[in-house]
């Protein structure tokens, strides 16, 4: 077996098994969202949202890119770790600290002081989120990747339990903010029990600048990333939609972007290590690179079409008649959470590889981008119109990296242009044609055997998809990709 074979069985594997545990927690946290949505007002979830966007905000600074400095290194010292954990310690005291003191500030800026108890609550997670940077990135360079599985499910559990009590019993905004604070502890207790001596605080060594460097560099990174998402947010709130609109945007989140934030997370966890040593072999990562974003694309695109058709339909049923704004944007949100993986896929590996120049400039960009956009929801306050920022923000950044991956020679540009349009075809020939069979199933309701008949024919074009892949499974591009690397027989 070639060594890229065995790579790429090991990467499937850590990535199944991350998959796995994560679409478990995902269908629980979904049972937990449609319990929750019951008992809390679409306010108190925009409250909920504003809060969450914050304490990311500080969370970004105060773990930096020390979780990924650990974790792109496979064999890192005990000492260098140890370095690490203290670091995460002091930065976690100090953000959390200011955090809390200034969460009446934060509510203010963005316009809805109802979020101020779920700021100073969520103090309580940029403590804890440096440490559990850590720990995962130590997890992950060891490749445990069952241990992490384990800890995932276990402590997401609990906490939904926790966070139903809470719920329950006080009905807003800082209740929501339980079930993240309770999977953190028990994520840090599960993964430090794993990292073992590693897991101590240490001396830091003139030794560890370089990774200080790259962990300021992450999180420079992830600051300007953090504007990028959020300007359009914070126009929101500032405009006629307020804090409602952005609670129906947030609900969509949790049945488009967590789905998807799930794939993207349980790969990257894995190949992150991997991108910095295949970079050394320029020609071996521009097949191995590009062959990732075509694979990743005939999984996510087609799943964020299934989700566009069906969910619009499903949210009354999933969290009650008081959501109807987010039935109305859900489908754009389906599919801007597709794009995702791909996106954050390549952006990740120009960033493990030190690419920062390519990542500071395509930032620079898109900040130009957003600020027009973000102009345009304020004037208007269109929820449409700030969802489908997403969507362009998503295309733009990953046409930039595109661009600047040829030409650094780390990737096949055509051929993953070329797959990208044969998916996108696939998808919208897909969508296009159960949707107006949908369509026309749901006009004819004066004959009701001929409307049954219609809503048979609106799954045909589902049906016949799956026989195409069937028929021409020798030839389908992502089993072909699979077959190169060991993952499916020849």
């Amino acid at each position: 077996m070639t060594d890229t074979k065995r790579r790429g069985i090991a990467i499937f594997r850590g990535a199944s098994v991350l998959f796995l545990a994560q679409g478990f927690v995902a269908l629980a946290q979904l049972g937990y969202a449609a319990f929750t949505s019951r008992l809390v007002e679409p306010p108190e979830f925009g409250a909920y949202g504003v809060a969450m966007v914050v304490v990311a905000a500080m969370n970004l600074v105060a773990v930096g890119g020390v979780g990924q400095s650990v974790m792109r290194v496979r064999d890192g010292s005990v000492a260098s770790r140890r370095g690490a954990v203290t670091y995460a310690v002091v930065a976690g005291l100090l953000s959390g600290a200011v955090l809390f003191l200034t969460a009446n500030w934060w509510a203010v800026l963005w316009n809805v002081v109802p979020a101020t108890h779920a700021i100073e609550m969520l103090a309580l997670s940029t403590l804890f989120a440096p440490i559990l940077s850590v720990y995962s990135g130590i997890a992950r360079a060891n490749g445990v990747y069952a241990k992490v599985a384990v800890s995932l499910i276990a402590s997401s559990v609990i906490a939904i339990g926790c966070g139903i009590y809470f719920v329950s019993t006080y009905r807003n905004a800082a209740a929501l903010t339980s079930f993240i604070i309770c999977q953190q502890v028990l994520q840090i207790v599960f993964l430090g029990a794993a990292a073992k001596s590693s897991a101590l605080p240490g001396r830091v060594t003139a030794t560890m600048i370089p990774d200080f460097v790259f962990s300021y560099k992450v999180m420079v990174s992830n600051l300007r990333e953090y504007m990028i998402l959020n300007l359009v947010k914070i126009a929101l709130t500032r405009s006629a939609g307020g804090a409602s609109a952005l609670g129906s945007w947030s609900r969509s989140d949790v049945l488009t972007s967590y789905p998807f934030a799930m794939v993207q997370t349980s790969i990257m966890q894995v190949v992150y290590p991997e991108f910095l040593a295949s970079a050394t072999v320029r020609a071996k990562a521009r097949r191995q690179w590009s062959d990732m974003l075509v694979l990743v694309s005939w999984f996510t695109m087609p799943a964020g079409t299934y989700l566009a058709l069906t969910l619009p339909g499903l949210v009354p049923l999933l969290f009650g008649s008081n959501w109807q704004e987010t039935s109305n944007i859900i489908a754009l949100a389906a599919v801007a959470a597709c794009l995702q993986p791909s996106v954050v896929l390549l952006s990740s590996a120009l960033e493990a590889i030190g690419s920062f120049k390519a990542v500071f400039r395509t930032q620079a960009v898109l900040l130009l981008v957003v600020s027009g956009i973000a102009v345009w929801v304020f004037a208007t306050g269109h929820l449409t119109v700030a969802v489908t920022s997403v969507i362009a923000v998503a295309v733009v950044r990953h046409g930039i990296h595109l661009t600047l991956g040829a030409r650094m020679g780390l990737i096949d540009v055509v051929y993953v242009l070329r797959s990208y349009a044969i998916v996108v075809a696939c998808c919208v020939t897909w969508y296009t044609c159960t949707y107006a069979a949908s369509i026309l199933a749901v006009a004819v309701t004066s004959n009701p055997a001929l409307s049954w008949s219609l809503r048979i024919l609106a799954v045909c074009p589902s049906v016949a998809a799956v026989v195409a892949v069937i028929m021409l499974r020798r030839s389908f591009p992502p089993i072909l990709i699979a077959r190169r690397y060991g993952l499916k027989p020849a």
